[in-house]
């Protein structure tokens, strides 16, 4: 595991061909449109890390027959494309035997990874709920309205143990980084919304909180 260095510039790798995390993340947040590619846990990233790089195969044909499989198995297009140049500072790690479950969905992560990850989704989940209260509005009342419901919402929140009460606290926790990570893993169906929360709720809530928390 290292970054590609500048003697090996060019390498395949799998990309979800319809992802639509970069348009949801450009519609956001502004910005270039950023390819989603597979790393080691079977996730599709825009980037690898030192602990979760990147899968990279030397050879265009089998880097074609895996994605091939990884197709058939995520019942999702995949498509192999290139990297290079601008590319060389990602972290990536040569496809082995070892990797192959990472063709067919994404990994277990441990019991303690699990935890996290679980609390993480609620707290993802709570704030949605707290943006979502505020309808939408259209009007300077209306705007004044959906603060009060989102108070309430908050407030509602903390008491489940979520959050200190403001809803402030809920708007800038859904305009970052973590947040655009977490509502893609639940947009690819890798996490699953709460009762009263659908797929289509989630770009709206945090555009909501895109507006509350300037």
């Amino acid at each position: 595991m290292k970054p590609i260095s500048k003697a090996l510039s060019l390498y395949s790798v799998l990309c979800l061909a319809d992802h639509g995390g970069p348009e949801r993340e450009q519609a956001l947040y502004g910005g270039s449109l950023s390819q989603r590619m597979l790393n080691i846990n079977g996730r599709w990233v825009a980037e690898g890390s030192a602990t979760a790089p990147l899968l990279v195969w030397s050879s265009l044909e089998v880097a074609e027959v895996d994605a091939a499989k990884a197709s058939e198995a995520r019942r999702k297009p995949v498509v192999v494309r290139q990297i290079g140049g601008s590319d060389i500072e990602r972290f990536i790690t040569p496809f082995g035997p070892a990797h192959a479950p990472a063709l067919l969905g994404y990994l277990p992560v441990t019991a303690t990874a699990a935890r996290k990850l679980e609390a993480d989704r609620k707290k993802l989940m709570g704030y949605f709920s707290v943006m979502l209260a505020a309808g939408s509005p259209e009007s300077e009342a209306d705007a004044q309205q959906a603060m009060t419901d989102m108070k309430a919402a908050a407030h509602k929140l903390r008491l489940a143990g979520i959050g200190n009460g403001s809803w402030m606290t809920a708007a800038q926790g859904l305009t970052g980084k973590w947040a655009v990570e977490m509502a893609s893993r639940v947009l690819d169906g890798e996490l699953a919304c709460d009762p009263g929360i659908a797929p289509a709720d989630v770009l709206k809530a945090m555009l909501t909180a895109k507006r509350f928390a300037r």
